[in-house]
């Protein structure tokens, strides 16, 4: 759950927009912007030549063009990558196909919650923190990752509100105790 910046935010926004103001629009964009996240997971030179500053401007666009044309991409979706291209924005792809679809989760009601733990949790552990999240905030989708550097508990991060409670966590929040106390 990478933070979007402010501009691949306005751009996603500027498609969906797009997309929701055309009646039978929003289904298709919306599958192409799965479809080119996919694309981008699987080709590195793709994600390269959009990265690229040594690419020009129209060889980005030209490369999204044949990729809209080959994926069989709506015509929205093929304007709107060449658009992004043109400007000079193509780097931003990943970002803008992140926040297309996390606007289009919490205009569903959804919201994506990442959970670290020190261990894999359960089935019945994922349930638990989610119907638990579910109350605070609409319907709560996980995104579990592992980091044994935690000792023991989760840390849970939903939106902007970072919630520890981890091992490792309550002993740095002990030391900075003790470390003031000895200070004072």
């Amino acid at each position: 759950m990478k933070a979007q910046s402010p501009l691949a935010r306005r751009y996603a926004a500027a498609l969906l927009d797009l997309a929701a103001g055309k009646r039978g629009h929003l289904a298709p964009v919306e599958a192409d912007v799965a479809a080119l996240n996919g694309l981008l997971a699987e080709s590195a030179d793709l994600r390269s030549a959009l990265a690229s500053p040594l690419v020009t401007r129209g060889d980005k666009a030209a490369v999204l063009a044949a990729v809209a044309k080959k994926a069989g991409f709506h015509d929205l979706t093929a304007r709107f990558l060449a658009v992004l291209a043109k400007r000079g924005r193509a780097y931003l792809l990943p970002e803008v196909l992140a926040a297309f679809s996390a606007e289009m989760a919490t205009r569903r009601g959804r919201v994506t919650a990442r959970v670290e733990s020190a261990h894999p949790l359960t089935a019945a552990q994922t349930k638990a923190i989610a119907k638990a999240l579910s109350t605070k905030a609409a319907q709560v989708e996980l995104e579990a990752a592992v980091n044994p550097a935690l000792l023991g508990g989760v840390v849970v991060t939903l939106g902007s509100v970072r919630m520890d409670d981890s091992l490792r966590g309550k002993l740095e929040r002990l030391r900075g105790r003790m470390e003031k106390d000895n200070a004072a």
